[in-house]
């Protein structure tokens, strides 16, 4: 004899939501740092404030999947994101293939930077860079910014920790005391 819950098509309808809602991604440890990695730099833009979509800070592991696959490509990941007040100030996040970074990245970078038309960048790094390739970024300085991360770095947003206190620019009547001497 069946039961009324098996016949009862709302039921099911409910039964096989909840099963999709609880579906769990199993990453491998690479894709697992590139989720962490991105969650962290979209949190660390919008704090900046740049305009990141909603469901880039939210992002869990299934979604990061869904959008990049399970083995994203690190070039997949460039981001184009500009600031909320001022449109035209936009900013590049690249996710460089190399594991430590030379000459010839930097200078495909710059010239995206400039068919694009933007100024600023932020290279996420395996590694690190090479000794030329801070030389390379050094000439470029005083017409594009171009900041460097390694990924270790940003596993994990140590603004969220709870031992981090809230900084806050200091303005206006503040700033006296701001500027006090310690004594």
């Amino acid at each position: 004899m069946s039961s009324d819950n098996e016949d009862d098509p709302m039921e099911m309808d409910e039964e096989s939501a909840d099963k999709r809602n609880q579906i769990q991604v199993s990453l491998t440890p690479s894709t697992s740092r590139l989720f962490r990695v991105y969650r962290t730099i979209s949190s660390m833009l919008n704090k900046r404030g740049y305009m990141i979509p909603r469901e880039y800070l939210n992002m869990t592991p299934v979604t990061f999947v869904g959008k990049f696959g399970m083995d994203p490509p690190r070039e997949g990941l460039t981001m184009l994101v500009e600031k909320s007040e001022d449109e035209s100030d936009q900013l590049f996040v690249f996710f460089p293939d190399e594991e430590k970074v030379g000459v010839k990245p930097i200078r495909i970078l710059v010239e995206r930077m400039k068919a694009e038309g933007v100024v600023s960048a932020i290279m996420v790094l395996r590694q690190g860079v090479t000794s030329l390739a801070k030389q390379a970024v050094l000439e470029v300085s005083d017409s594009f910014s171009i900041e460097h991360f390694r990924e270790a770095e940003l596993l994990v947003d140590i603004t969220e920790h709870t031992l981090v206190r809230k900084t806050m620019l200091c303005s206006g009547f503040f700033y006296s005391f701001c500027n006090l001497p310690i004594t």
